[in-house]
């Protein structure tokens, strides 16, 4: 399940309750599985009565979001009166369902409350924002640790393929027509990609009930396009870098009043970084006999932006307009005479960019 968010904890705790009634199922499969019945010696089909969870996995397309204004909440309380919660919830305006059950609360070390609550609402043009306001301003829950999740309408094919792990079956199924109604994420919109989960119950072939959720939003994973931009390179800063373990005191013989030092110990390089204002070369100079003395190879690099206003990918525009930075060797900015084509790579999320880095052609080819 790709949820990085802090709710996505919650979003964890939902899917192990649904996958507690799998466990609990199975077990009482495995024990039952050797009756007999005595009187004709024909073995009894453990499952015939039984309700036995099975999962699939499926791909779908938002159509409604939330859908009927609907959302389950799950939030810690010490209130044991789970009717009273309910009401204490259908007294917010426009709400006019609530369905909630409590479950012990063993993490009581992190958290102080004594049950977990989960509820189902239900309402008429029940905003999201609005709701979780309401929800955080009631005295009987612990608001920094509560959590809504909205239901949406998604579109999928309805023939699905159900399988149990433990026992090693599978059950092909027709839930009918090609809407589902499934638990997903907040920040998820109408038209979103995801990838979500039915568990349903089975007993033997026939449907117990089923409840679906999320478990991946592929519109909101970034996307990478790349491009070729032309640009003139901004110079903001040098760097001297170092492949090794250069000291400080390498370096007294410079002005380190003009140099910021740094050793960074996951890539084993050695960094100066100075102004744009300095005379690298002189810097340079000073530094041939530090790459000698402790063996280590000596990079001189520019660093600064480009500014990118549009690029194109697959025949179509996107719009960047922002500075992007990037380097050059510092041979070839002293030597820099025209503008230099750069490999743009841009991260779009719903198709919008949220990100741009770019990579000098020139310096790759030397490379």
């Amino acid at each position: 399940m790709s949820i990085t968010s802090g709710s996505g904890k919650w979003f964890a705790i939902l899917v192990i309750v649904l996958f507690l009634m799998s466990t609990f199922s199975v077990l009482l499969y495995t024990a039952s599985s050797d009756n007999v019945d005595d009187s004709n010696g024909e073995v009894i089909d453990p499952t015939a009565n039984l309700a036995i969870v099975y999962t699939a996995e499926l791909d779908g397309t938002v159509l409604e979001m939330p859908v009927a204004s609907s959302y389950r909440l799950m939030t810690y309380t010490n209130e044991t009166d789970v009717d009273k919660i309910d009401l204490s919830i259908r007294d917010i305006n426009n709400v006019y369902n609530v369905a909630g059950s409590l479950t012990m609360n063993k993490d009581t070390n992190s958290i102080i409350a004594s049950y977990i609550y989960i509820a189902d609402i239900v309402g008429t043009e029940l905003g999201y924002e609005f709701l979780l306001s309401e929800l955080k301003q009631n005295p009987n829950f612990i608001s920094e640790q509560l959590n809504l999740f909205p239901y949406a309408k998604v579109q999928y094919d309805s023939l699905v393929t159900f399988k149990n792990k433990d026992l090693n079956k599978t059950i092909q199924y027709d839930l009918g027509g090609n809407e589902i109604i499934v638990l997903v994420e907040s920040e998820t919109y109408v038209n979103d990609s995801l990838k979500f989960a039915i568990n349903a119950q089975f007993k033997g072939n026939s449907l117990a009930g089923y409840g679906a959720y999320q478990l991946q939003n592929l519109s909101a994973s970034p996307k990478a396009i790349n491009s070729l931009y032309k640009a003139k390179f901004t110079n903001e800063i040098y760097a001297i870098s170092f492949d090794g373990n250069v000291p400080l005191d390498a370096f007294k013989d410079l002005n380190t009043n003009k140099l910021d030092y740094n050793y960074d110990f996951s890539y084993g390089t050695t960094y100066l970084t100075i102004g744009k204002d300095s005379d690298l070369t002189k810097y340079i100079n000073l530094l041939n006999n530090v790459s000698e003395d402790y063996n280590t190879k000596q990079t001189n690099i520019a660093y600064g932006t480009i500014f990118v206003d549009t690029i194109s990918y697959m025949d179509k525009n996107y719009d960047v307009n922002r500075l992007v930075n990037t380097y050059l060797d510092y041979d070839v900015y002293s030597d820099l005479k025209t503008d230099l084509e750069y490999n743009v790579t841009a991260y779009l999320v719903r198709d919008k960019i949220t990100s741009v880095s770019a990579s000098p052609i020139i310096d790759a080819n030397k490379s």
